[in-house]
């Protein structure tokens, strides 16, 4: 899967919301700089969503439902709603270890960070992916490619390339 086009499109509906320019006319904002704000608008202090996904592999598909309630960068709880054989299934994550209850077995495993870049429930994310252990800001440097005009709304494309030490699976 590609996922250039994601990531730039999330970056972007995000910048559309930010306005990185005073309206004094102040000076540019950096690339840096926006994804640092897009951050801290994604996370917020606190967060819940209720999201779905589907996952299409060669030999099987499946649709989750799950809801999830974030507190700053270091707590975050996904809990698995649907389909019926994952229903109760849950992800806590605090400061930085993850853990997995199973309902079928009634047990709690910790998610080594070994793991933290493996399929979550057999998609293209990563456990890090989902509960937004690594960070934009300090994972990866910032270039601003070009400005463009989106439904007549001003926008910026950046380009964000992981750090060597960085712990991410992305290229680009």
């Amino acid at each position: 899967m590609n996922w250039e086009r994601p990531i730039k499109s999330g970056i972007l509906i995000a910048l559309l919301l930010l306005g990185f320019k005073s309206a004094a006319g102040g000076p540019e904002v950096t690339a840096t700089e926006m994804v640092r704000r897009y951050d801290r608008l994604l996370r917020g202090d606190t967060n819940q969503w209720v999201v779905e996904m589907a996952v299409k592999t060669a030999r099987w598909e499946r649709s989750y439902r799950m809801a999830s309630w974030t507190a700053g960068e270091r707590k975050t709880l996904i809990r698995v709603l649907a389909p019926k054989k994952s229903e109760g299934q849950g992800f806590l994550k605090l400061e930085y270890s993850l853990w997995m209850y199973l309902p079928t077995v009634e047990r709690t495993v910790m998610i080594p960070p070994s793991m933290m870049l493996q399929e979550f429930l057999g998609s293209d994310f990563s456990y890090d992916d989902v509960v937004k252990a690594g960070r934009a800001v300090d994972d990866y440097t910032h270039r601003l490619l070009r400005e463009e005009t989106l439904d007549r709304t001003r926008t910026w494309v950046i380009e964000l390339r992981p750090k060597p030490e960085a712990p991410v699976v992305y290229g680009k």
